[in-house]
């Protein structure tokens, strides 16, 4: 199965370790044995975290933008839930 992803990295920090900037965004293709990206396309993006709010659109477009030079069976998307700690996830009732 071949497939298409994107996501956000925030690789400035502050002096507590809490992301500050996003830096970049990356759609890849994955096919199997999925060890590493077999294509990708990467963009420069220097957008502080706060106003990282409308990043999964662009990465949909990026994730298109791939999708016109290569063909894939999945496109997968990760939504942020804005750093939601894992204790406060699970006292989520779903």
């Amino acid at each position: 199965m071949r497939i298409i992803s994107a996501d956000s990295a925030a690789a400035i920090l502050d002096e507590q370790f809490n992301a500050v900037t996003h830096v970049t965004l990356v759609s890849v293709l994955v096919e199997p044995p999925y060890r590493e990206p077999a294509s990708r396309l990467a963009e420069p993006i220097f957008r502080p975290v706060e106003q990282g709010f409308d990043l999964i659109v662009h990465e949909a477009e990026l994730c298109r933008s791939l999708l016109e030079t290569i063909k894939a069976d999945v496109i997968h998307l990760d939504i942020s839930l804005g750093g939601v700690s894992i204790e406060e996830l699970l006292q989520l009732n779903f």
